[in-house]
């Protein structure tokens, strides 16, 4: 079968080919068959166009954004743009939220998972161990960074203990180094306002 140099690499008879068309022809539909199934799986256009698009995609797609310079791919039937940050809103025990509020958003790259929670403390919410529900379950357990802030006040380190599908924010104890719950008076006593900031990076299963 012949060789050919060309950008995609498509045979075709050459000076000295024996001209096995049988064989050259079928090579040649097979490439040019999968040319169509990479062209098939990535689109460039606008914000439009790719909305537009997105019946005629597979799962896996990639798509090009000239409107926001920006990388798509199709997931679960939706886009998603890639290296984004998505919010969500995770179920959360041990502590009972109350009047106060969390904003919890994560950026997924692959199997790794870039994680931020913040709940802000309200007047009505019972402070306890704090897990919180994960985006995606973790491959195995690994830690994270809580930093504890009471409003007009106190700033404590803490530990975010990310296992399973959850994260566990703990308050570390200066005297002792030990990790303790959460909870009305731990590390202090929590007011209004007061916030719990989580960050953790993990490999999601």
């Amino acid at each position: 079968m012949a060789i050919t140099t060309s950008p995609d690499n498509i045979p075709s008879p050459t000076s000295g080919d024996p001209y096995n068309y049988v064989v050259d022809m079928a090579a040649l539909a097979d490439r040019t068959q999968e040319i169509f199934t990479q062209k098939a799986n990535m689109g460039v256009g606008t914000s439009t166009q790719r909305t537009a698009a997105l019946s005629k995609f597979p799962d896996g797609a990639l798509w090009y954004d000239t409107t926001t310079s920006s990388e798509w791919r199709k997931v679960g039937g939706a886009w998603g743009q890639l290296g984004q940050w998505t919010a969500y809103t995770p179920t959360i025990t041990g502590l009972t939220l109350g009047n106060g509020t969390v904003t919890a958003r994560y950026q997924r790259i692959g199997n790794t998972v870039h994680l931020h929670i913040s709940i802000d403390i309200g007047s009505t919410t019972t402070m306890g161990s704090a897990a919180i529900a994960l985006p995606f379950a973790t491959l195995s357990e690994v830690g994270g960074v809580a930093t504890l802030i009471r409003v007009g006040g106190s700033r404590q380190l803490g530990q975010a203990r990310v296992n399973g599908s959850t994260v566990i924010v703990y308050a570390v104890v200066p005297s002792t180094g030990n990790n303790v719950s959460l909870d009305a008076t731990t590390p202090f006593t929590w007011t209004a306002d007061s916030f719990i900031l989580v960050d953790a990076t993990y490999e999601a299963a």
